[in-house]
């Protein structure tokens, strides 16, 4: 692998993310592999106030500073006016702040925090990039693409709405799951279901994901149960679990991502767009249910372009029956029919056998590589 510190470079980053492990970690993601490629980079995050940015950041040692933020969507007429007074007064701060580091580049990874940083880096005529995950422009990224010298795509998809200065990388996912080797252990005498509602969870398989592991068990599959739900009714749903008799671990968040990975069988989870990476770097067999309060929609978009990616592969190799690949809106959720899918899934290794080799094949595990390289490419001319 190519190295530009084989001609050495000092480099200072900003990374501006949002509140939620998804803008998060395709930050970490990114900061790896500007670390591998230059070791001496200093690295900045800078995201909102929040208990899950501080956890996952100060987890794992990456250096970060708080700026004022809040949405803009879904409020009313006050909180658009919060949401306005949060960035100028960010604005303010984030040039304070750039002042200070004097980073050659700023990272935008989506979310509302990133907006003050990325203005501000514009206003300093700081070489501004972004980060856009899914397939339909999240709100911040599509008002800063016109003040970025470079919009990295998830998905081709995302095109349609940042015409200028777009380069599909794919998602960037942090080393582990570059490292990540999919399996498919037939030897278990019950089977681990994965459920995951993203960081902030989801409220509907909060409310649904205990009955359909009741289905599974009255189709005779033995199962231990892996829920994920965020801050959201977590002892209600411990005690739909216990009633039900079915031996669950409930969470808020999930520290270690790849090692749950490792231990299911099977997930069910949403749409979110690094959920589907992650999906397609393990491998493992999934129904994903799209989040419907998710803004514009994001996350039936996202679904509907792995699908699309999934079934050029499909194409390719001439399947015609891959019954491990689901997908389901919330409105159209039924539990028994979609328990008597998953136990077949579960009974018939081949299958889970194809999906492994088939959805690995969409995997993007050069997306924080192209990225760095775009970057630096972007640097050395300016």
């Amino acid at each position: 692998m190519t190295k530009f510190a084989s001609n050495p470079i000092q480099r200072t980053i900003a990374i501006a993310a949002g509140g939620t492990a998804g803008h998060i970690n395709t930050g970490i993601a990114i900061a790896q592999q500007y670390r591998n490629e230059v070791p001496t980079a200093s690295i900045v995050f800078v995201t909102e106030p929040g208990q899950l940015p501080e956890h996952i950041l100060q987890r794992e040692n990456w250096q970060s500073v708080n700026l004022p933020s809040a949405p803009w969507m879904r409020t009313g007429l006050k909180g658009k006016f919060r949401a306005v007074w949060s960035i100028l007064k960010g604005f303010v701060l984030a040039k304070r702040l750039l002042k200070s580091l004097q980073p050659d580049v700023v990272i935008g990874c989506g979310g509302y925090s990133s907006v003050a940083l990325i203005l501000a880096a514009y206003s300093m005529r700081i070489t501004c990039v972004l980060h856009e995950a899914n397939a339909i422009p999240g709100r911040a990224n599509r008002l800063l693409a016109r003040f970025s010298k470079r919009i990295y795509l998830g998905w081709p998809e995302a095109q349609e709405q940042l015409e200028q200065n777009t380069v599909v990388t794919g998602i960037p996912l942090r080393l582990e799951f570059l490292n990540f080797v999919p399996q498919c252990n037939t030897l278990k005498q019950s089977r681990n279901l994965l459920i995951v509602g993203g960081s902030l969870g989801s409220s509907f398989l909060n409310r649904h994901g205990p009955d359909l592991a009741a289905h599974l068990t009255r189709q005779g599959v033995k199962l231990r149960v892996k829920h994920q739900t965020g801050q959201l009714e977590n002892q209600a749903i411990q005690r739909a679990y216990l009633a039900l008799g079915i031996d669950a671990e409930i969470t808020e968040f999930i520290d270690d991502i790849t090692a749950a990975y490792y231990e299911a069988d099977f997930v069910i989870c949403c749409a979110g767009a690094i959920t589907l990476a992650e999906l397609a770097a393990t491998g493992v067999p999934c129904l994903i249910v799209p989040l419907k309060e998710a803004s514009d929609d994001h996350q039936t978009a996202n679904v509907a372009a792995y699908f699309e990616a999934l079934k050029q592969r499909i194409s390719q190799h001439a399947l015609t029956n891959p019954v491990s690949l689901h997908w389901t809106s919330e409105q159209h959720w039924q539990a028994e029919p979609l328990a008597q899918q998953i136990a077949d899934l579960l009974r018939d290794t081949s299958a889970r056998m194809e999906h492994i080799k088939l959805i690995h094949e969409i995997h993007r595990p050069d997306a924080a590589k192209n990225l760095v390289t775009d970057c630096e490419q972007l640097l050395n001319r300016a």
